[in-house]
């Protein structure tokens, strides 16, 4: 699902009739939600992109792109071993190339187990206007 409007008109509402659906059906645990700044990630009681891609803050492109030692790969698989569903707030704030390794680390995170997860976006578009 992609949230594809301007600011201010409702979508962390939506957020939330989202988390208390999940809440409501004894499953808060399937859903996880998430944001590149941790201002962000505060508002919708989320954790920030690089907390759940186990993504150092610091480090250049080549770091970044070194394999996960076995303990990051170890805590993703830990972290995502019930998750089902991802909501990304503000995903516009990320560039290309971090959201690869984002999905590359979720996907390592995730190949134990057989289920997909969902990635429900939401998308701030105030800069459109």
């Amino acid at each position: 699902m992609l949230l594809h409007v301007e600011g201010r008109t409702g979508k962390s509402k939506v957020i939330q009739t989202v988390t208390e659906g999940f809440k409501a059906r004894g499953a808060p645990y399937v859903l996880t939600k998430a944001a590149y700044t941790r201002v962000a990630a505060s508002l919708t009681d989320g954790k920030t992109t690089h907390v759940i891609g186990e993504i150092s803050l610091f480090g250049d492109e080549a770091q970044l792109e070194a394999h996960l030692t076995t303990e990051a790969k170890a805590k993703l698989q830990q972290f995502w071993k019930r998750k089902f569903y991802l909501i990304l707030d503000e995903y516009s704030m990320l560039a290309k190339y971090f959201f690869s390794l984002l999905s590359q680390n979720i996907g390592g995170g995730k190949r134990r187990h057989t289920f997909t997860t969902t990635i429900l976006w939401r998308h701030q578009c105030d800069h459109m206007r």
